[in-house]
């Protein structure tokens, strides 16, 4: 039986950033992820947004938070940050749901830059479709810089980083906190066990016999393209309905292309009660590439998309918690599970998120160590 003061599962941005939280305290730490490298899900697959707030008119909450959030990781992760590009957001003309006032008055009220498009960035969309276009500051990421730079971190705060283990089950063992079995047969004990898995919350859940979230999980194509000349360092985001965006996405030298509407191929709800989720066959056998849908309707805004080169696509599937897709809202779950002390169920919806659990892990290292330190 092995030893540790923290266990986390998954390692993705949240699993890495919390094991090295943990270790930054003095305590011994033990991270797990399946694949062979780190950061190769979610963390990966996304459309590389910084958000800056401009994204959730519909969330005051959510877009203040992404502001004080903003800053705080372009300092943190210089390496990571990609600034050389323009990001647009266009209000469309019709079926948003924010108007073009709304969004100027949003953008003041969380206190975010927001400007009007000058003459030749207007000219890149559609004036019949788009009502009004506004330059922001907003940045991308690159998700491979990212995932070196935390790879780097774990290794420096020692770290016990174990990939291509997949934990199998998880209970309680009395005042030792949780057991965790291992694939190849080991076992760890450890006072505090977080579930950072994201889609794989319920495997976890039900490997163990634990009650299942309610979640909502989406099968997304996220399309890497090669933009004409005639959009330059422009990327943009159409708002506020089931529009298009498109953004630099460095780790791949392409830009992406996501559609409301187009890139979610699948989608189904998990939680106790309801049908299994899709196998992974059934996954592979949806992703089906709707590039050519995506383009159809983003170049009814963006005329210059017609002329834009389909690279591949990447797939994962995103995960939102009840009630996310209504508000727009992107809240932190971090959740204790009844029944198993120091076990908890953490996810967020953006990477910058991250942030936001700092008050969460504090109290829940409290209640693991309080009166010993383990080691």
């Amino acid at each position: 039986m092995e030893q540790s003061d923290v266990l986390v599962i998954g390692g993705g941005m949240f699993g890495t950033w919390l094991a090295c939280d943990a270790a930054a305290r003095g305590l011994r730490v033990t991270l797990c992820e399946a694949r062979e490298a780190l950061h190769q899900e979610a963390s990966l697959v996304n459309q590389a947004r910084i958000h800056n707030g401009y994204h959730y008119p519909r969330s005051i909450l959510t877009g203040l938070r992404s502001r004080e959030n903003f800053e705080r990781f372009a300092e943190e992760f210089p390496g990571a940050v990609f600034r050389d590009f323009t990001h647009l957001y266009a209000i469309a003309r019709h079926g948003s749901q924010v108007t073009a006032q709304q969004f100027a008055l949003f953008c003041e009220r969380i206190g975010a830059e927001c400007a009007d498009a000058d003459e030749h960035q207007a000219a890149c969309f559609d004036p019949e479709r788009v009502e009004a276009v506004f330059r922001v500051k907003e940045y991308a990421f690159d998700a491979e810089a990212l995932r070196a730079t935390m790879a780097a971190r774990l290794v420096g705060r020692g770290v016990d980083v174990r990939l291509r283990t997949r934990v199998e089950r998880v209970s309680p063992a009395g005042a030792d906190g949780i057991e965790a079995r291992l694939s190849g047969g080991a076992t760890i004990r450890a006072a505090l066990v977080l579930n950072c898995t994201y889609a794989g919350l319920n495997t976890v859940c039900a490997s163990s016999g634990l009650p299942k979230l309610p979640l909502r999980q989406e099968l997304v194509e996220i399309a890497l393209m090669r933009m004409p000349d005639t959009l330059g360092d422009i990327g943009w985001t159409i708002m506020d309905g089931p529009y298009c965006s498109s953004l630099p996405f460095p780790a791949r030298q392409a830009r992406s292309l996501y559609h409301v509407r187009y890139s979610v191929r699948g989608a189904w709800d998990e939680g106790d009660g309801l049908a299994p989720p899709p196998d992974d066959g059934s996954l592979r056998a949806a992703q089906v590439s709707q590039v050519r849908h995506m383009i159809a309707d983003g170049a009814l805004f963006v005329p210059a998309l017609r002329q834009a080169e389909h690279l591949g696509s990447l797939w994962t599937v995103r995960t939102k918690l009840p009630g996310s897709a209504r508000t727009d809202s992107r809240p932190i779950l971090f959740r204790a599970v009844a029944g198993s002390p120091g076990l908890y169920h953490v996810m967020g919806g953006k990477v910058d998120n991250v942030y936001d659990l700092a008050p969460y892990m504090e109290a829940a290292i409290e209640a693991a160590f309080t009166g010993h330190r383990a080691g």
